[in-house]
């Protein structure tokens, strides 16, 4: 009796400290989330090989220090997993049992589950990496880092973001957890707006503006970071803000309960508009052509999925919150409206009162229909008239040589938006010009696998499969680099293209484990919203 008592005490103690573990996991993932983007050092507090050292390395350093910490915790809850009281024997032979059926239940095992696509795919693109690492070029380099202090594609860093994803993964089981990261991703995103906006406006108290800078650079010093990471963080928000906000299907009852219904809508309304205004101008002020091109298609395609299989209740809730906020954030970029504006602000109040108040009669399916309807006609609109100036060959940008006018319509007149009007020009002239040279030099790394005279390069049968190996770009870049402009050749430390730089690095390997994380997600999720979407939930869809 008392053996069997302790074993029940010892199990429950157990049992409490798993708990704890969990929580001290998860209060260190959502630390990463809003810690790792807005961490920074001041510009002279230490010399580095990267300009933006001064931002780059402690983000570097406190990922990986927190995901040393969830490592840790990880391997104290296998610990006391493993000497709970248990049948370790029959639990060894049914793992030994379920491996050797493994490959007659992997279709249902996959198709019970579409997640488990992505788990297979990220664990391919590590072994891809440690492959690699081990027959690389250079070992050191590619395990700890052309630079061990900052960011990169070497080894070390590559478990790091593993390892965080396995956390998470494995232990985010909750609705109240998944809420939890949704609003670290979102309270992230606005303090890197917030924080870009307040630069624009010449309040950079944390002094991290670049003087010489086109845009904005945030926290993450330089203008496409910092748009890359508000490209991620605003379809995000309007998909929180969309789920959280209240329908007036539910406003019914008493006069006293549809008012207090009412005001509270109303509320939430306007503070997911501020937060995507936030973001939307963030975003804006960097002049980052690609990001506002990937920003713009991920809200389309996410409206147009919300339609298809969410229905026009939620196009509705997405349609007014997307519609007032970019309106606000015209108003301030085109049209030259102070952010301080008083008008500015009891407009966008009085458009809350007016559409929320129309809502409570027409209902959100009603007013889903009618944004589709206003929304393809401004899409028609604005492609008549803005279409014919991105292609105008005559067009100059804010990049045009000094003392040459600007040949933009009498509405783009502002920074912002000669920068929109010069995407077609970029992409015909500068893009294939700066980056296509270094596709052409990439693929010639890829085809013909040279390598340095004074040294010879084991294994070379093998390269085309696993590459040179991790973060050895930039050295065997230079075997075929040429100059551009000037007399030393080009230098870049990365492809400008995510699969082409993998493929330099890590082979055929590497080029199908990239390929195959995008496929896993993008299955995965069509998987489930064609065949699944009875089954699963509205926050899940």
């Amino acid at each position: 009796m008392t053996t069997s008592s302790s074993a029940l005490a010892q199990f429950l103690s157990d049992t409490r400290l798993s708990l704890w573990i969990n929580r001290g996991m998860e209060a260190l993932w959502l630390l990463t989330v809003i810690l790792v983007p807005l961490s920074f050092l001041g510009r002279d507090y230490a010399v580095s090989e990267a300009v933006i050292a001064y931002v780059e390395v402690p983000k570097v350093a406190l990922l990986r220090t927190l995901v040393g910490l969830m490592a840790i915790l990880w391997l104290i809850e296998w610990g006391i997993q493993g000497l709970r009281p248990s049948d370790s024997r029959n639990e060894s032979e049914g793992f030994w049992l379920r491996s050797t059926v493994l490959p007659s239940r992997l279709a249902g095992w996959l198709r019970d589950q579409p997640s488990r696509w992505l788990i297979l795919a990220v664990w391919f693109f590590l072994g891809a990496t440690l492959l690699s690492t081990l027959l690389s070029g250079s070992f050191e380099v590619s395990l700890w880092g052309e630079v061990p202090g900052q960011d990169g594609y070497s080894a070390y860093t590559i478990v790091a973001y593993v390892l965080l994803f396995g956390v998470i993964a494995t232990h985010l089981k909750t609705r109240a957890q998944l809420w939890r990261i949704l609003g670290a991703i979102v309270i992230m995103g606005t303090l890197v707006s917030g924080v870009a906006l307040l630069q624009h406006y010449g309040h950079d108290f944390l002094n991290l503006a670049d003087p010489a800078g086109i845009g904005v650079i945030s926290t993450m010093g330089n203008s496409i970071f910092a748009a890359a990471v508000m490209m991620m963080t605003i379809p995000i928000s309007l998909v929180v803000a969309t789920i959280t906000l209240q329908g007036p299907d539910n406003f019914i009852g008493s006069f006293r309960r549809k008012l207090r219904l009412f005001s509270l809508a109303l509320l939430v309304s306007a503070i997911w508009t501020l937060v995507l205004t936030v973001q939307l101008l963030g975003i804006t002020f960097t002049f980052s052509r690609g990001p506002w091109m990937g920003t713009l298609v991920g809200l389309l395609v996410f409206l147009g999925l919300a339609a298809v299989f969410v229905g026009w209740s939620t196009l509705g809730r997405a349609t007014l919150l997307l519609g007032i906020a970019s309106g606000a954030a015209l108003s301030i970029v085109q049209w030259g409206v102070p952010i301080s504006s008083v008008r500015l602000w009891l407009g966008i109040a009085l458009a809350l009162v007016a559409l929320v108040s129309l809502l409570n009669i027409l209902g959100w399916r009603t007013f889903g229909r009618a944004c589709l309807a206003l929304g393809v006609a401004a899409t028609l609109t604005a492609g008549v008239i803005l279409m014919p100036s991105w292609f105008n060959e005559g067009l100059e940008t804010v990049d045009s040589q000094p003392g040459v006018s600007a040949v933009v319509p009498s509405f783009g007149d502002t920074e912002v938006a000669q920068r929109f009007f010069s995407i077609g020009e970029y992409v015909s002239t500068g893009f294939f010009s700066g980056r296509g040279d270094t596709w052409l030099r990439s693929w010639e790394l890829i085809r013909d696998r040279p390598w340095f005279q004074f040294d010879s390069l084991s294994l070379p049968w093998i390269r085309p499969l696993v590459g040179y190996g991790p973060d050895l770009f930039r050295y065997t870049y230079l075997l075929r680099s040429v100059p551009q402009g000037g007399s030393v050749p080009v230098e870049p430390d990365h492809a400008h293209n995510f699969f082409i730089h993998q493929t330099v690095e890590q082979g055929l390997f590497g080029l199908l484990s990239s390929l195959g994380l995008f496929m896993a997600a993008f299955l995965a999720g069509a998987f489930q919203l064609l065949w699944q979407r009875r089954s699963i939930t509205l926050v899940h869809k």
